[in-house]
């Protein structure tokens, strides 16, 4: 990881993931999470690495206040507390397949992009895959990605004209 300074650039952090494919910074930017053939969640501050057991990672999202982290395999998901690398949650997706994901400020609605049917975002507790209370999306809007706004009441969704939300 690299830094602007002046006159160029200093690195700042080095990680043994090589070919890393999938990259996030937590929201306060003290984590890092990378998968390649294994998801990895480095703290930038000390250089600690999680192993987070994940294999087959498409798609990870941080909660808001950094403190859980989801991650999609597709036809499954895990739900990570980032403090302590400690699995709270993993389980089938069923007939979803999951290629986007978003988490809340805190962690507790998932928001999901289909590779297919349904053909709409859908928010589901990221601890049990379950529908969240009173969460739909918009009939017919084919969403390809979901963000959540730091208020937490806004969602943004985008597809192939744009932004909604």
């Amino acid at each position: 990881m690299w830094e602007r300074a002046a006159g160029g650039f200093r690195e700042v952090a080095s990680f043994a993931v090589p070919y890393a494919y999938v990259l996030r910074f937590s929201p306060d930017g003290t984590r890092l999470a990378a998968f390649h053939h294994g998801l990895r969640l480095c703290d930038l501050r000390t250089g600690r690495v999680h192993d987070l057991d994940g294999s087959g990672v498409e798609a990870v999202a941080f909660s808001g206040d950094g403190t859980r982290l989801a991650a999609t395999t597709g036809y499954g998901a895990d739900l990570w507390d980032t403090r302590d690398g400690k699995r709270l949650a993993r389980y089938g997706t069923g007939r979803v397949r999951y290629t986007g994901v978003a988490l809340n400020r805190a962690g507790t609605v998932l928001a999901v992009s289909p590779t297919w049917d349904p053909e709409t975002v859908v928010f589901v507790d990221p601890m049990t895959g379950a529908a969240a209370p009173g969460l739909a999306g918009p009939a017919g809007f084919r969403c390809f990605w979901a963000h959540f706004a730091p208020d937490d009441r806004t969602v943004l969704l985008g597809d192939q004209t744009g932004v909604t939300w």
